[in-house]
């Protein structure tokens, strides 16, 4: 049976931060399946948490996975909150990965099509104006330089502008879209909210009112007021714009006030929207069974997973109210909602929120148009989601100071060892060659290499009992080192070159320590070390994938203090 063998992250710096993460598996010579987050302070080290409790694990049972994190993580919230937005971009990776092994498709998994298409909106802002939030919803400077519009339009431009911009992409062929309703020169972070005037009700219907002129009726269009105001204030701009038809007026009261959306649901015929901000069946259930809003708009990255948006949308079918996916991710979080929507039969739209990212249509392998238009998304018949990102523009545009994936951790095939084993405190086991240590073996073992050597800090102790320690990364050696048990209490330390990402060998020390079986990283253990081109080729035929895994070596001690260190040719331990 296959088994995950490590998870990996990485981080693109779009016009949000799009976070990935990888599950990797032994099963077909190491096949990973690629999930997408929605954003979150920390996210990357909330994912790496979960690496000791899925490692080992069967990734073909993916509801059971989840449970198994939700209860894990019951401290930190078992029904709402950033954790979920890790457990969901996990859980589409098993859906990929799962995929793959199969050789099926997503949506084959989650139950077969209702059409081949998925309608998509087109997010779209004034001008095409394109800012890079952080999770925090501030305002960043991007590492990459795109052409903006200048800042600080005034009320005035903002409706000519978002008219234009309608027409344009009616023109492109999308038949559905939304703005933003937000007042000019307000943020998100806004304490007390906003407090609307008659200038500034006015402003909102006139701002939809021209969009609506642009397009016609042939165009749905929907207004997002992004939870900032209170009910009668944002009731009068829902009852002018009845006559306009709206597809829906998006979040116009905080996501938890679900009196005042009671109250303008039976006031206004304006159709009303909400769910972006809400995770698991839980937190829609009262909005659906008391009837409080006319669409559910999941974020299907953090919801809690695509079989938990499957069962959302089933709660919404049969309260006869239609399924309308947030979205603000990549390609891969374009497409892993894309497999879901093919099976819901109460499908209405999802979002598309990345038309002007400028190298949206780059991220993904291949030739987009294969599967994407403007105005639809056409999952493709292979297994998995059926793409993958392209990795030179991942890492092109990735956060600056993060690391793209680390495929060391994922790596589950032993690695050449030479040395001996001792009881001494110096005595332990050295690799044969260079590798290269990544920042998720930062998270899983004690790496300094987050950051230059020279500004390494210690991180805290990993157990080390019964498992494997990643160490490699191609295009260096590539495998783990064995520690169990009895090793644990019999190999005191082992010291390994390792390369950076920086292009610098460095040594690195690993002392387990007997009573509490942990492996930690001695800061000041490290030194550089000059680069040895000699050494460095000859570690890397030493350390051969292939090889490696024909002879299906492991690095441990012997199981009796007296007996021999196992030859090469010895069988692995199972």
């Amino acid at each position: 049976m296959a088994r995950i063998t490590g998870l990996s992250t990485a981080v693109v710096q779009a016009n949000f931060h799009w976070t990935y993460v990888r599950v990797y598996s032994d099963a077909d010579g190491g096949l990973y399946g690629t999930g997408e987050c929605f954003l979150a302070p920390g996210l990357p080290g909330i994912i790496a948490e979960f690496a000791d409790i899925l490692i080992g694990e069967d990734f073909t049972s993916i509801e059971r996975l989840v449970e198994k994190m939700r209860w894990a993580a019951s401290g930190a919230g078992s029904t709402a909150g950033i954790v979920w937005n890790a457990i969901t971009g996990i859980e589409a990776a098993l859906w990929d990965l799962k995929g793959k092994v199969l050789g099926l498709p997503v949506w084959q998994l989650l139950g077969g099509k209702f059409r081949d298409d998925v309608r998509i909106y087109v997010d779209c802002h004034a001008a095409g104006a394109l800012e890079c939030l952080s999770p925090l919803l501030q305002s960043t400077l991007p590492s990459w330089r795109v052409e903006t519009p200048p800042r600080g339009l005034s009320p005035e431009e903002l409706i000519t502008g978002s008219a234009q911009r309608a027409a344009e992409m009616a023109q492109r062929g999308y038949t559905a879209m939304k703005f933003d309703l937000d007042l000019p020169n307000t943020v998100f972070d806004s304490a007390t909210g906003y407090t609307l005037t008659s200038r500034d009700i006015d402003w909102m219907v006139g701002l939809t009112a021209a969009i609506r002129d642009a397009v016609g009726p042939d165009v749905d269009v929907a207004m997002d007021a992004h939870w900032r105001y209170r009910p009668n204030e944002i009731l009068q701009v829902a009852k002018q714009l009845e006559p306009m038809r709206l597809l829906w007026l998006e979040d116009p009261v905080p996501p938890h006030d679900e009196q005042s959306l009671a109250y303008l649901r039976q006031h206004t015929t304006t159709p009303i929207a909400t769910g972006e901000n809400l995770q698991l069946r839980q937190g829609f259930w009262r909005l659906i069974v008391n009837d409080l809003v006319d669409v559910i708009t999941p974020d299907l990255q953090k919801a809690g997973g695509l079989a938990e948006g499957r069962k959302i949308a089933d709660m919404c079918a049969a309260a006869n109210k239609p399924f309308a996916p947030h979205m603000i991710g990549s390609p891969i979080a374009m497409m892993a909602s894309a497999h879901l929507c093919l099976t819901i039969p109460n499908l209405l739209v999802c979002e598309f929120h990345a038309h002007d990212v400028p190298f949206f249509y780059e991220l993904a392998q291949g030739d987009m148009s294969e599967w994407f238009r403007h105005g639809w998304v056409t999952p493709p018949n292979r297994p998995g989601f059926g793409i993958e990102l392209d990795e030179s523009v991942g890492k092109r545009y990735r956060l600056p100071g993060t690391r793209w994936f680390d495929v060391s951790l994922c790596q589950a095939t032993p690695i050449l060892c030479e040395g001996r084993v001792g009881r001494g405190p110096n005595v332990g086991v050295r690799h044969a060659g260079p590798v290269a240590l990544s920042s998720h073996n930062a998270a899983k073992v004690n790496t300094v290499l987050n950051d230059a050597p020279s500004h390494g800090r210690t991180q805290r102790a990993v157990p080390a009992r019964n498992r494997a320690i990643p160490f490699a990364n191609p295009p260096h050696s590539t495998g783990t080192l064995h520690v169990s048990s009895h090793t644990s209490s019999r190999v005191s330390a082992f010291t390994a070159p390792l390369t950076t990402d920086f292009g610098e060998d460095i040594n690195i020390y690993i002392r387990i320590s007997p009573p509490r079986e942990r492996a930690v990283v001695s800061e000041a253990a490290m030194s550089a070390k000059g680069k040895d081109e000699t050494d460095s080729s000859e570690s890397k035929s030493n350390t051969n994938p292939r090889e490696i895994r024909r002879r299906g070596l492991r690095c441990y001690s012997h199981e009796h203090s007296n007996g021999p260190y196992p030859s090469r040719n010895q069988a692995p331990r199972r």
